[in-house]
């Protein structure tokens, strides 16, 4: 007898050829969700007693007698059934289809912030290299200039690979919110992700902007550092923020 378990198993699909006891041609097909997908033989069956259906699973007793497969029962099954084959393949594909995407986007953000991570450190070793001559020096005036040049002018390259770095991390993820395979609650998260990188992108040229002054140090750029400082405070204090929305701790 047919079988199904959460629409697994064998059933019974299509009837024709009614006898005057109540019997009809019907085909026993293999299925999966319940969509008829491989016939396995056709029987003129008379249901007998009261069938179950729970749910989960279904069955009746039948009187079974084999007949020759009911080609014209089979095609006509296969016609309605297929639409829905393709239209289950679809949704399939389409699911596959996103938990790859996701799966590569994850990898590339996080690649991405690894090699961001590794550069922010070699560049924060500089800028502290580059800095630490004006603490406590007074005046850019006392300040040595060539030992700042020495000091500062590596920082400069090393801030422009930084800014490239986080650069191709913004374009990742603006080529993730420019599809579709997304869920809204991702692209959410993937908008906060980008508006803390515009951050870091602009601390990145403020710090370029420091860097370029002390190599050279003039009187009216030292006077403007001031300023960029506070400014470098208040944008890493909103990117904190921001990243607290998502869960994440500013480090």
């Amino acid at each position: 007898m047919p079988f199904t378990l959460n629409g697994f198993g064998t059933k019974f699909y299509g009837k024709r050829d009614y006898a005057a006891d109540g019997s009809y041609v019907t085909t026993k097909w293999i299925t999966a969700l319940y969509v008829p997908l491989v016939p396995v033989g056709s029987y003129r069956v008379l249901p007998v007693g009261q069938g179950t259906n729970l749910g989960i699973h279904r069955s009746q007793n039948y009187q079974v007698m084999a007949v020759p497969l009911c080609w014209d029962q089979v095609w006509n099954i296969y016609m309605i059934a297929a639409p829905i084959v393709v239209l289950f393949s679809w949704f399939v594909w389409w699911a596959v289809k996103k938990d790859r995407a996701r799966d590569e986007l994850h990898a590339q953000m996080q690649a991405a912030g690894a090699e961001i991570e590794a550069q922010q450190a070699a560049t924060e070793k500089l800028e502290s290299g580059c800095v630490e001559m004006l603490k406590g020096s007074g005046p850019a005036v006392k300040v040595v200039k060539q030992d700042l040049h020495d000091r500062c002018a590596p920082l400069i390259p090393a801030v422009d690979a930084y800014t490239a770095k986080v650069e191709r991390m913004q374009k990742i993820i603006a080529d993730a919110l420019s599809g579709t395979t997304l869920p809204e609650n991702e692209k959410s998260a993937l908008n906060t992700y980008q508006t803390i990188w515009n951050i870091r992108r602009h601390e990145a040229d403020e710090t370029r902007q420091i860097a370029l002054c002390l190599q050279d140090v003039t009187r009216d750029c030292y006077a403007g550092l001031a300023p960029i400082g506070k400014a470098m405070d208040a944008e890493d204090k909103q990117a904190c923020a921001l990243l607290a929305t998502v869960n994440q701790k500013c480090e």
